[in-house]
């Protein structure tokens, strides 16, 4: 304690000089070898979807069947005619004409190796893993339930005359060349006919509704298309799609309006598998390779089955 009162003055400056490069060596979090290693660190193993993902409301719009199996089969018709006609007079047959639309539920998959090292250190690889294929899955179904062929994958609805699609008839151009103005809204709202009426949504992608928003209004000569960003368009519901195109070029099909719960159909083949491949096996001698695999398959279709529900906007 009173050692210090003895020092000689070489003394005293080796202890300072000590206990200067002591202060600058004093340890911290930010440099490992001078603590960091030792703070132990919380680590969140739930995955962060960093994709682009999609927007796809076609599940809230349309209607959706589940079946045992892969095939939904209806029955639809335009009607009967009616008529007044004179007292004893002969009346006319009026059966009606009855169509079968169907919708095939076609095969869906999704298939992630991982090594048996990774499951055991992550406890929850499987649900992780579960929840990216589900979210691939919806991606996926906003791109083919609007343009899928048909084949080996849902009908789109805008694969005009093919497998589910609709057909030029319920096609409504743009009044001018190239161009998409206020006015081709309201002519794609006069084409549902009017049984679908009351009960029909407009369908695009949110970049076309911005366009839309912005279109002049508000004034005595035209009123506001859609009043506010998130409200109802010329007093319809409205809904925002992704996987529709952005471009206002000749033959871009930007706007579906009309009634999608009596037109559009989805089919859901009961149950998604989601299973663990034990062992996979290497490609020269068919030994394990210390792999497994977390394989998914569902079947899912979808399909116009009313196609006068609906109508499309197409830039001439």
């Amino acid at each position: 304690m009173s050692g210090h009162l003895r020092f000689s003055p070489d003394e005293v400056e080796a202890v300072r000089r000590v206990t200067h490069i002591d202060a600058e060596r004093a340890m911290s979090v930010g440099t490992g070898s001078t603590g960091g290693f030792g703070v132990p660190f919380q680590l969140d193993p739930s995955i962060i979807m960093t994709g682009t993902g999609a927007i796809n409301p076609l599940r809230q719009i349309a209607r959706v069947e589940t079946t045992v199996e892969g095939t939904w089969k209806g029955v639809a018709s335009d009607g009967v005619t009616a008529a007044y006609q004179a007292e004893a007079a002969e009346v006319a047959d009026a059966s009606p004409t009855l169509v079968q639309p169907q919708v095939v539920a076609q095969r869906g998959v999704a298939f992630v190796p991982f090594s048996i090292e990774l499951s055991q250190d992550y406890s929850g690889l499987v649900s992780e893993l579960g929840r990216l294929i589900a979210d691939a899955r919806d991606v996926l179904d906003a791109t083919k339930m609007l343009l899928g062929t048909g084949t080996n994958e849902p009908g789109g609805i805008l694969n005009i005359g093919g497998t589910g699609g609709l057909t030029t008839t319920q096609r409504v151009l743009t009044t001018t060349v190239a161009v998409f103005a206020i006015g081709d809204v309201y002519k794609l709202k006069q084409a549902i006919p009017p049984r679908f009426f009351n009960s029909s949504t407009f369908a695009a992608h949110p970049t076309i509704w911005d366009v839309t928003y912005r279109f002049t209004g508000g004034n005595s000569a035209e009123p506001l298309l859609l009043p506010t960003r998130d409200g109802a368009v010329t007093g319809m519901p409205k809904v925002e799609w992704s996987t529709f195109v952005t471009t206002t070029t000749t033959g871009s099909r930007i706007m579906l309006a009309g009634d999608f719960k009596s037109g559009v159909l989805i089919c859901d083949r009961m149950g998604m598998s989601v299973e663990i491949i034990p062992h996979l096996f290497g490609a020269t001698n068919r030994f394990p390779t210390g792999q497994r695999g977390l394989f998914a398959i569902y079947r899912t279709g979808s399909g116009v089955v009313a196609p006068n529900a609906l109508a499309y906007l197409e830039v001439q």
